[in-house]
């Protein structure tokens, strides 16, 4: 069975705010980056993600550890929800604040794609068939007969080339960016790949996590590395050649140039861009690009990387950091087990029984939260 609770959810965000401050990490430096390589940082983006939309424990899996005492009285007084017995809690309240800023950051989120999506629709414009975009296009088309859903468009408020659109995907071409022969086949295929590859519902995934977490910072910054990620990975999709890189790289050049002099603003969570607006990106894309094959020992670090990560990914569903408390209300009618009414037999396994006015009512592991006066026997043979 799976169960959601306040244990769970907790476990969850710190599982994966320490896997989301190990990305950070990589990517403050981009030696760092080139050693681990991309399948290294997208399995850490992947658990992060992962650990944060399934924040459930499994009961047949999961062992649930007791917390100390006074962490356990913090949690069961004054976090832990009571609807049942008519008392709101604070985390009632942090919880009814948290669905209603999911609910209006869904709907500012919704009404302003729904008006990106018509300005599109009605601003931009269909190249003339004679357009060597065009042709190039459709030569893309003829290779990859999944991208015939894409409209190829111009558009007046764009920074950079990029295609938007999840359902009605557009490949848009700013107005005013002049693009060569040579140039429009890396643009056109690298927002294709983007499209083939699915990266547009991989980032609205994303946004609507963040949506859902809009308290975490860190959850923007996963949002934003993913970005970074997908857009690397491209990068290698569409590079053959040695040849291909210097031109690849006067291309992401001309139009990073171009970018940074336009007055253009358009954004979207629903759009991919084939230049990032930042200038420490475009050098990290550089780099991952040119970088070879992996020596030995980086191969040694990612490999130790990846088995690191796996274990903390298991052991984040294996154990679960529980309160051990009941608020005085709930046990208004319950019977304490005292020296007087109760006692333990200790069996050869280690494992206890608890009896209650000679009867049978509990099995037990460890004696830790009950009173060390309740008297304690071995099992006679």
């Amino acid at each position: 069975m799976i169960r959601f609770s306040f244990s769970s959810f907790y476990m969850s965000i710190i599982f994966s705010n320490i896997i989301i401050v190990i990305l950070y990490v990589i990517f403050r430096s981009r030696k760092r980056m080139a050693r681990m390589g991309l399948i290294s940082l997208a399995a850490i983006l992947c658990a992060a993600a992962t650990r944060m939309i399934f924040p459930v424990e499994f009961l047949f899996l999961s062992r649930n550890i007791h917390l100390p005492q006074d962490v356990s009285y913090f949690i069961g007084e004054f976090l832990t929800p009571r609807f049942l017995n008519g008392r709101l809690s604070a985390w009632s309240i942090l919880q009814i604040a948290w669905v209603a800023r999911i609910v209006y950051l869904l709907v500012r989120f919704i009404r302003k794609e729904r008006a990106t999506s018509k300005a599109i629709m009605y601003g931009s414009r269909s190249l003339p068939l004679s357009s060597p975009a065009v042709s190039i296009f459709r030569d893309i088309q003829k290779e990859h007969p999944k991208a015939k859903r894409i409209r190829l468009r111009t558009f007046s408020n764009l920074k950079s080339p990029g295609i938007y659109g999840v359902w009605h995907p557009y490949l848009l071409l700013p107005d005013d960016l002049p693009l060569t022969e040579e140039q429009l086949p890396y643009i056109l295929r690298h927002e294709v790949s983007h499209y083939l590859h699915h990266d547009l519902y991989l980032k609205l995934g994303l946004e609507l996590l963040c949506i859902v977490y809009w308290w975490n910072p860190l959850c923007s910054f996963l949002k934003d590395k993913a970005g970074d990620i997908l857009e690397m990975r491209v990068d290698y999709k569409i590079i053959k050649t040695p040849e291909q890189k210097k031109d690849y790289f006067d291309c992401l050049l001309y139009v990073a140039n171009h970018a940074t002099r336009s007055k253009n603003n358009f954004t979207s969570p629903a759009s991919i861009s084939f230049y990032n607006p930042n200038v420490n990106f475009l050098a990290q894309r550089f780099i991952m690009i040119s970088e070879g094959k992996l020596s030995l020992s980086n191969k040694v670090r990612r490999a130790l990387l990846l088995v690191s990560l796996t274990v903390l990914f298991s052991l984040s569903y294996l154990f679960i950091f529980e309160a051990y408390y009941a608020c005085p209300e709930d046990l208004a009618d319950t019977v304490i087990p005292t020296q007087g009414n109760c006692y333990f037999i200790e069996k050869d396994d280690g494992i206890y029984e608890l009896y209650m006015d000679k009867t049978l009512i509990d099995t037990i592991d460890s004696l830790e939260y009950y009173p060390s006066s309740i008297p304690v026997y071995k099992e006679r043979r």
